[in-house]
């Protein structure tokens, strides 16, 4: 994700972080989100890897929103992340769920109910 990213989320009135402010560029994608879980911090990721609902069910860590864009350009990648923005603050999001924004809707997977 472009840095600037974090900007955005912190002007919407987030408490954000990247890879590089945390100091853990290049950590394996298992281990990013022990770090996610430990902080309660929503992962928002370009990589696909996170939508293997088998190795990254939803409930199992506090949030993910992918990006599968036509293109991800920085500016495409920002225009994604303002049109999510917008979404989550119309509907506030579930806890634990999976976000997949692409260039033309926003799906949302859940985590299962627990009885």
């Amino acid at each position: 994700m472009p840095i600037v990213v974090a900007d955005i989320l912190k002007d919407h009135g987030h408490e954000a972080e990247t890879v590089y402010s945390e100091a853990i560029s290049g950590i394996r994608d298992p281990a990013l989100l022990e770090v996610c879980e430990r902080e309660q911090r929503i992962l928002l990721t370009l990589d696909l890897d996170f939508a293997n609902l088998v190795d990254y069910p939803p409930g199992s860590y506090p949030g993910i929103a992918i990006f599968r864009l036509g293109f991800a350009g920085p500016n495409a990648v920002i225009v994604a992340v303002r049109r999510w923005l917008l979404a989550t603050a119309a509907s506030p999001p579930e806890p634990d769920a999976l976000w997949i924004v692409s260039d033309n809707r926003i799906r949302v997977r859940m985590a299962p109910h627990r009885e």
